[in-house]
């Protein structure tokens, strides 16, 4: 079968070649900007009708680049990497640019293989998300950077590039303190830590803000803990911060973690009366466990989450959650990136960090819907 061209599509549509190559050929010419949005519909759908593919290889060697942006994922197919790719392809697609995601897996030897199918797309950007994780070292971003490829990141803390987050420290002291104004005095933070003890910024920012509201209740500095056989007594702190071991976990294992955790932490008589979770899946594993044991929530015990995944939605009590500004973190990520590929500057300056507030939805597993009168960051209640 002959292959179509641009040509095939302009004859079809009754216009220009020249026309169609400004939307299908690669082009960041400013008389793209100049089409209508309906001629640019009408030759997109065309192209796909008869099956239009470009050589990309051809359009390289003659513009001299790729107008692709790349979206690194450590996110795997969670729902927050998958609302992040989906915000990042759109923002890329209205500026003009193609875009491919690749999916990072962390087994030994991927690393260096997924860095040189990268490379091997000639991307003018790259935005990397999720959490970066073992084999899949910093060593093998900085490969790209020293490449000359820009690259921009959304939620993951790397040496030397710009970094989108969701403000969690923020969203933390908000939950922290409606407990404790809410009459909580055993309030504990449910959180994880990775392989050999390291803490990741999520888990130190979340632990930052509820340690500063403690302070500043005037009770005595949160206990670590990382052995729950050192349980809640009536002698001990009782604001704690709860440290999971990651290098347990996974999907659904997390859930499972939590679950053990959970009734280690809430079997005894002297127990927290609030628990603020990392994540939803924590929260939902809490609440479980209570409704097993016997505890009511929010009455004995309140309980929030984090992220705002619709699975949170299907338990018997649904949990308060945080949810994180995507949209707001997407749109920054790619401005950054299109600033930097603009420039072609790649400077030793350190980059600009940017915390993006969340929101928090206040629902049933904290005594009622009501927002404090005096929140820190945008609110709902359902």
């Amino acid at each position: 079968m002959r292959k179509v061209t641009q040509a095939d599509i302009a004859k079809a549509l009754g216009i220009s070649p020249t026309t169609v190559g400004l939307v299908v050929g690669n082009t960041d010419s400013e008389l793209r900007a100049r089409l209508s949005k309906v001629t640019v519909r009408r030759i997109q759908e065309k192209a796909e009708e008869l099956g239009y593919r470009p050589n990309r290889g051809a359009q390289i060697l003659r513009q001299g680049r790729s107008n692709l942006i790349a979206l690194l994922n450590f996110g795997g197919y969670s729902e927050i990497a998958s609302k992040r790719a989906f915000q990042v392809g759109r923002l890329v697609h209205e500026a003009g640019y193609d875009f491919q995601t690749v999916d990072a897996y962390w087994w030994i030897g991927d690393a260096a293989r997924i860095v040189d199918q990268l490379m091997g797309l000639r991307p003018e950007g790259i935005i990397v998300t999720g959490s970066l994780q073992a084999p899949f070292e910093k060593k093998h971003i900085e490969s790209l950077i020293a490449a000359g490829i820009p690259v921009v990141s959304i939620g993951i803390e790397i040496q030397g590039i710009p970094w989108v987050h969701q403000d969690a420290k923020m969203a933390i002291r908000e939950l922290t303190q409606h407990a404790i104004e809410n009459g909580r005095k055993r309030v504990a933070l449910l959180v994880s830590y990775e392989k050999n003890g390291a803490v990741p910024w999520q888990t130190r920012e979340r632990v930052s803000g509820f340690q500063e509201v403690i302070a500043e209740a005037g009770y005595a500095a949160p206990e670590c803990r990382q052995d729950l056989q050192n349980h809640f007594t009536k002698e001990s702190a009782f604001q704690s911060v709860i440290l999971l071991d990651s290098r347990k976990r996974s999907f659904p294992g997390s859930f499972e973690q939590v679950l053990s955790a959970a009734d280690e932490i809430l079997c005894h008589e002297v127990r927290p009366d609030a628990i603020i979770c990392c994540n939803d899946a924590y929260a939902m594993g809490v609440i479980n466990v209570c409704k097993r044991q016997g505890i009511a929530v929010p009455e004995e015990i309140a309980v929030t989450g984090f992220d705002n995944v619709s699975y949170g939605m299907l338990g018997g009590v649904i949990p308060t959650t945080v949810e994180q500004p995507t949209e707001a973190m997407c749109e920054k990520a790619v401005s950054l990136l299109r600033a930097r590929m603009s420039s072609r500057a790649q400077t030793e300056e350190i980059p600009e960090k940017h915390a993006m507030p969340c929101r928090i939805i206040w629902r049933e597993s904290t005594h009622g819907s009501q927002a404090p009168a005096s929140s820190l960051v945008p609110s709902i209640s359902e």
